[in-house]
Formats: structure tokens, C-alpha cells, sequence
């Protein structure tokens, strides 16, 4: 059931960036599932909310400098 959830989220994340970044789509969909699945494995090995959120914000602001404006 959570490799179904996945691929859906992935495929959802997929369809975003390529609608406005077609180039990016791919590269930016692996980036962003990584680090979603990631920041759940952490959760529910304890991390804290402070440390999670620190963790999305710098993973936000490398896709922001990976992604053209």
C-alpha cells in the first residue's frame, strides 16, 4: 500500500514541475520524493519538529536555486 501511495505522490509531483518545467521534471521530481520520503523516515525515527523543518527548509532552498525562475 505505501509503494502505491508513493508512486502516485511521485507521479502527482511529476505533473506539477513538468506542466512548468518540462526539463527539470524528472530531476526535480527524484529530488523532492527523496527528500519527502526522508524527512518521513526521520519522523518516525523521533527527529523533532525544529530539526524536520530546518531539514525542509534548506531542501527548499536548494531546489529553489535548481529550478530556473
Amino acid at each position: 500500500a505505501a509503494r502505491a501511495y508513493n508512486v502516485a505522490a511521485e507521479a502527482v509531483i511529476r505533473d506539477y514541475v513538468a506542466a512548468r518545467h518540462p526539463e527539470e521534471a524528472e530531476r526535480v521530481t527524484d529530488f523532492v520524493a527523496t527528500t519527502m520520503f526522508g524527512l518521513s523516515a526521520k519522523a518516525r525515527g523521533g527527529h523533532g519538529l525544529d530539526k524536520l523543518l530546518s531539514t525542509a527548509r534548506l531542501a527548499g532552498s536548494a531546489l529553489a536555486s535548481a529550478i530556473p525562475a
